[in-house]
């Protein structure tokens, strides 16, 4: 069994299996070395294990993509929010997918003021030499330029998720927020939709913010539809946006509403729901990320979709790529779009 392991390594060291090429099959290699099949298979298995190959069901062995071997690795991960064993969160889900990779993150759960941890942790990060880089939210980017400066001077990799503030030396990977206001605008105008309120935060607040919103008002153009001036929310309005959002009710300069995140879709249909206008025209919806805010209400909202799977796969492959890269230019940050769902918030009266 071993030595058929050596020689795939071998063949792939050598070039003679560039990356994504096809291994012979079971059967062929089973012959060739005069072994049983069986130990051929637990033989590819492994080093499908170890990152070396992929299997494709149906199809047969194929070498990884950046298949050079990256073994165990310990990496740091930062994140604002808790990732709770159990709980079906985007942390879990790439610390889930990173564990079958034999990638292993440390989840640090840091505040969004707290740089002084943050700082801490990559600077431990940064002379530990059983971690092999980190992947973090941009929030912990702000005043951290000097631990982030070495971090590129020495090499180490950073990943940021969603995007990056320093695009020149760290990649990001997360969703296409300029395509969910896009899509959101010609699902709109395929509904009828003639002047859509479009309902975020501020562009100020966040970066996803401001390239929903340019995606929004760039789709809104290319359909020919006009807007009403949008529903723009700070943070510190967020316990006020239900009567904020009901003020807004009593005028008629919007025909549909555009709920830009699993949040305001959330608080969108509580009003709609509570003060009994989800069946009224104007109060069509179409949302994101909170297909079924209500349990129990008869209400899907149709809704543009995240596609954190497709997020977190491609996280990892970035990843991947920055560890076994040589040389300091950041890769290609990668953009994953988006998907629809269809409810039933957008159907014609």
């Amino acid at each position: 069994m071993q030595a058929i392991i050596d020689s795939v390594k071998l063949g792939i060291d050598k070039g003679v299996y560039a990356p994504g090429a096809r291994l012979e099959s079971e059967r062929a290699l089973a012959d060739s070395f005069r072994l049983p099949q069986s130990q051929v298979r637990k033989a590819l298995m492994q080093m499908v294990e170890q990152g070396y190959l992929e299997v494709r069901h149906g199809c047969g062995y194929f070498v990884r993509d950046y298949c050079a071997p990256i073994g165990l690795v310990e990496a740091v991960f930062c994140t604002p929010s808790p990732v709770k064993e159990g709980v079906d969160s985007f942390g879990n889900l790439l610390l889930s997918l990173a564990a079958r990779e034999r990638i292993y993150f440390r989840p640090a759960q840091l505040s969004e003021g707290d740089f002084a941890a943050w700082e801490g942790t990559l600077t431990q990060a940064l002379t530990d030499k059983s971690c092999r880089g980190a992947v973090c939210s941009p929030i912990f980017s702000m005043q951290l330029g000097q631990s982030l400066l070495q971090a590129y001077a020495d090499g180490f990799p950073v990943l940021f998720l969603d995007y990056s503030p320093f695009p020149e030396m760290f990649p990001s990977v997360g969703a296409d927020h300029f395509g969910m206001g896009f899509m959101a605008a010609r699902r709109l105008a395929e509904a009828g939709a003639t002047r859509p309120l479009f309902i975020g935060y501020q562009p100020e607040v966040a970066y996803s913010a401001r390239m929903k919103l340019l995606g929004f008002e760039n789709g809104c153009k290319f359909h020919q539809i006009i807007p009403p001036e949008p529903l723009l929310i700070s943070n510190t309005e967020l316990t006020e946006f239900p009567q904020i959002l009901k003020a807004w009710m009593q005028n008629d300069e919007f025909d549909f509403l555009h709920a830009s995140t699993g949040g305001f879709t959330l608080r969108t249909a509580g009003v709609l729901m509570a003060d009994s206008l989800s069946e009224k025209n104007k109060a069509r919806l179409l949302g994101v990320d909170a297909p079924q805010p209500l349990p129990g209400s008869g209400l899907n909202v149709d809704c543009i979709m995240r596609d954190r799977e497709g997020e977190a796969r491609a996280a990892l492959e970035m990843f991947r790529k920055m560890l076994t890269t040589v040389g300091r230019r950041a890769p290609e940050s990668v953009r994953v779009p988006p998907r629809y769902l269809q409810g039933n918030t957008l159907m014609k009266g």
